[in-house]
């Protein structure tokens, strides 16, 4: 071990990891191994290696033993010293790499539990379909995402730090995850500082970056947020897809947009960084229980780009035979909700960081209102959007075949603002009382001026 840096070369330091492997390290152990992590770099990467090494060839010899696939219990972080020799000899052989950005440490109660790596780009070294076991999972940059026995899918995304209880439970410390509770993991519940936010069948997120501040939206389904107290626990808010709170000192807020991406799982509750074209949009509903939320994507719109944030379906789409203009493609683009408020005074503002073209995607079928017509042109372009579902009721006036999906026709309206600002829009126009069907929402893009 003459190799070995200064740091790493610590046979107390490699004895307390096959210890922890053991699940033999008392509180004050716990601390001292965490400790010591956290003051070097080189000993995290140790750490984290020896549990990828430990782990590969444990499941190695186990599937070679049984030949065949079952869950990774607890109780396998406690075998024979031939498996503790091989971590030793692990340790020896990858202390001279370079670091990694994900370690794990242990609680000082509680069981390990079983997951299985589907992806992410925090974790080059880990194999797509490895099974670990695991308690506390730290991660600094990056994403993972992993699936737990529930069938229940995880997407943590750095920095952030999770605490796993069960296969149906664990506690967000810090940092952003969404899940994807299947169809088994209904009741799935992430536990935070100021929330339990409990799964009804649904895909969700939950965001604590913010000190004081727990952030959850529900991108499918429904969820429930309640007081995190044990006792006399109480139901702060209810929300379904397309809705979000932030809660702060057990207050529910609305949360009005979220920064997303082509994915769920990528959205944050407010800008990073500078954002690109549109720096902000809001409504003025103001409503106790009127949770729901626009998503701005930046340089996001392309053939398919989602049209709502209430209905996973609908996306924009060129003309049969057609490519996106190219003087459109690539825009800002704003998911609204089709249900939105129907007052006459609704208001729908749009913040621009830069001068830049606003393009609004109108339903045809009814005339431009005033608060387009007055301000914006009719680009003579054409959008698709849809698919809808078959039957559903803003295809009741299109001519559509039985059962089969359809698609409205949107004309394409453009505005050039040239001075950074708010651009305000309004209601979309409604059906006559007694009229067959319903006008799609309208969609908004944007795209810097040259």
């Amino acid at each position: 071990m003459s190799d070995l840096s200064k740091d790493a070369n610590d046979t107390a330091f490699l004895e307390r990891i096959m210890r922890f492997q053991d699940g033999a390290l008392n509180a004050a152990e716990v601390a001292v191994l965490e400790q010591e992590m956290k003051m070097s770099p080189e000993k995290r990467g140790v750490f984290a290696k020896v549990q990828i090494q430990s782990l590969s060839v444990h499941e190695h010899l186990r599937h070679e033993a049984y030949r065949v696939v079952e869950p990774l219990p607890g109780k396998h972080w406690s075998q024979s010293f031939r498996w503790r020799a091989v971590g030793l000899a692990a340790a020896a052989a990858l202390v001279l790499l370079a670091g990694i950005s994900v370690w794990f440490t242990a609680r000082p109660s509680g069981h390990a539990v079983a997951v299985e790596v589907l992806g992410g780009d925090a974790m080059p070294q880990f194999v797509v379909g490895q099974r670990m076991a695991l308690r506390r999972l730290v991660l600094e940059s990056g994403t993972v995402q992993f699936r737990l026995d529930s069938g229940v899918v995880v997407e943590a995304a750095g920095p952030a730090e999770i605490e796993l209880i069960n296969a149906m439970r664990l506690r967000l410390v810090a940092g952003r995850v969404s899940a994807d509770v299947g169809e088994h993991g209904k009741g799935f519940t992430i536990d935070t500082v100021e929330t339990r936010v409990v799964d009804l069948g649904t895909k969700f997120g939950v965001d604590v970056s913010t000190p004081g501040r727990t952030d959850v939206v529900v991108f499918e389904g429904k969820v429930e947020v309640h007081e995190p107290q044990e006792k006399n626990r109480k139901l702060m808010a209810s929300l379904t897809t397309g809705e979000g709170v932030s809660v702060t000192a057990l207050v529910p807020k609305r949360i009005a947009m979220l920064n997303g991406g082509a994915r769920d799982g990528d959205w944050k509750a407010q800008f990073k960084g500078p954002p690109d074209v549109i720096a902000d949009v809001h409504d003025n509903v103001v409503l106790p229980d009127f949770h729901r939320f626009y998503v701005v994507t930046p340089r996001g719109l392309k053939e398919g780009a989602r049209a709502y944030t209430d209905r996973p379906n609908p996306g924009w789409k060129a003309q049969p035979g057609e490519a996106m203009p190219e003087w459109l493609a690539g825009a800002d683009v704003v998911r609204t909700f089709h249900m939105e408020r129907h007052a006459e005074d609704f208001a729908l503002t749009v913040s621009l960081s830069r001068p830049a073209a606003v393009f609004v995607f109108l339903d045809l079928r009814k005339p431009a209102p005033p608060w387009l017509a007055n301000d914006f042109k009719d680009t003579g372009a054409r959008l698709r959007l849809g698919p809808w579902i078959p039957n559903a009721v803003v295809l009741e006036s299109l001519k559509t075949t039985d059962g089969e999906p359809g698609f409205v026709t949107c004309a394409v309206w453009k505005r050039e603002v040239t001075a950074v600002g708010d651009v305000t829009l309004g209601q979309r126009p409604m059906s006559a009382p007694g009229e067959r069907g319903q006008t799609a929402m309208y969609g908004i893009a944007a795209k810097a001026l040259p």
